[in-house]
């Protein structure tokens, strides 16, 4: 039988200071640096997030808080692709009503 006895300060505070969905992020316990800036450490860090049940909150948490970099939700985030991921977040452009394809010569 394996005991885990393991816990982290922070996690004392977790109630006061973090989200709850953050309890259940696969990168809680992965013991990797999700901020690093080597390929094969954001590497890493991705397939974790692959695995993880809460990635759309770790997304909205990206962009709502405008996270400077880092692996969040599976993405490697950067200042310039905030604004993208927004857009991922707001989901696809509604359809406009009575289009006909190309619309040329419409009025």
């Amino acid at each position: 039988m394996v005991r885990d006895d393991h816990f982290e300060f922070e996690d004392l505070l977790l109630p006061a200071v973090r989200p709850p969905w953050q309890t259940m992020a696969a990168c809680r316990r992965s013991g990797l640096d999700f901020f690093s800036m080597d390929r094969d450490v954001q590497a890493a860090c991705i397939e974790v997030c692959r695995a993880c049940p809460v990635t759309d909150e770790c997304l909205r948490q990206a962009v709502e808080h405008r996270e400077p970099e880092g692996v969040w939700a599976g993405e490697v985030v950067t200042r310039r692709r905030l604004r993208s991921l927004a857009r991922r977040l707001q989901g696809p452009e509604p359809a406009m009503a009575g289009a006909t394809g190309s619309g040329a010569g419409e009025p």
